[in-house]
């Protein structure tokens, strides 16, 4: 195989799961800022009250 295939080969290998990472925060980040807006509970983030109702069984 030659030198430059290898480097590429190994440029990708490093860069699909960095830029997997990025994407995943990304739309982790979005959703979450979307959800907070609309003052909806995430028991992931913790950052709101649970809302207490009543009518859901235990």
């Amino acid at each position: 195989m030659p030198m430059s295939v290898k480097k590429w080969l190994r440029q990708y290998a490093v860069a699909l799961p960095v830029l997997t990472g990025i994407i995943s925060l990304g739309i982790f980040a979005i959703t979450r800022a979307w959800n907070f807006h609309r003052n909806q509970y995430c028991a992931l983030c913790n950052d709101l009250p649970e809302q207490k109702n009543d009518n859901q069984p235990r």
